[in-house]
């Protein structure tokens, strides 16, 4: 939208420079917001990991989702919540950071109808997780294009990131659920 390309963010904002902020991303359900309040308890999860003072309130954060993704029309829409640490002090440690900043990205969702039918292919990539980040979702997201693109370029739809044990993390673009004696995990 205008609105979109009209957007901008100060090229100091950590999250541009040094790939320094956290993020959450969700899809509605009949235009709601699934599972918005765990959503962003995971959001103020991997903030406090890495560090980050979340700009506001719970509450008020779900309050600024619910009225962007009215915003935005269409049956069904994505979200991607993103919290940064503010603008750099010109160093790279992160004390004197400004304060934090918020952007909620809202688009209309694009359902693939037939891959419930279809499936989709997967390619693995060995990837190690960080210990500094471990359980949070920073948007420094270098090892997940880099698999997506190795995936693709090799037919497959998306990577499936295998850790260093052998245990399976996550897709590159996508999330896991898995069925394992009748209870759902993700």
């Amino acid at each position: 939208s205008s609105e979109l390309s009209e957007a901008r963010i100060p090229v100091r904002d950590r999250a541009f420079m040094y790939g320094d902020g956290v993020f959450e991303a969700l899809r509605t359900h009949d235009g709601k917001p699934d599972a918005l309040d765990r959503h962003l308890a995971r959001l103020e999860l991997s903030a406090a990991r890495l560090g980050i003072v979340m700009p506001l309130a719970r509450a008020e954060l779900a309050t600024e989702v619910e009225r962007a993704i009215a915003l935005v029309e269409g049956p069904e829409r994505y979200v991607r919540v993103i919290i940064t640490r503010g603008d750099s002090p010109d160093a790279l440690p992160p004390g004197g950071a400004g304060r934090a900043r918020r952007v909620i990205l809202v688009r209309t969702l694009v359902v693939h109808a037939d891959a419930p039918d279809r499936g989709i292919t997967m390619r693995t990539e060995p990837f190690s997780p960080s210990p500094l980040w471990s359980g949070a979702k920073p948007t420094a997201y270098l090892a997940n294009l880099l698999a997506i693109g190795k995936a693709r370029e090799a037919g497959a739809d998306d990577a499936m990131l295998i850790g260093p044990s052998g245990e399976l993390l996550e897709g590159a673009t996508s999330s896991l659920f898995l069925v394992k004696r009748g209870d759902r995990l993700t």
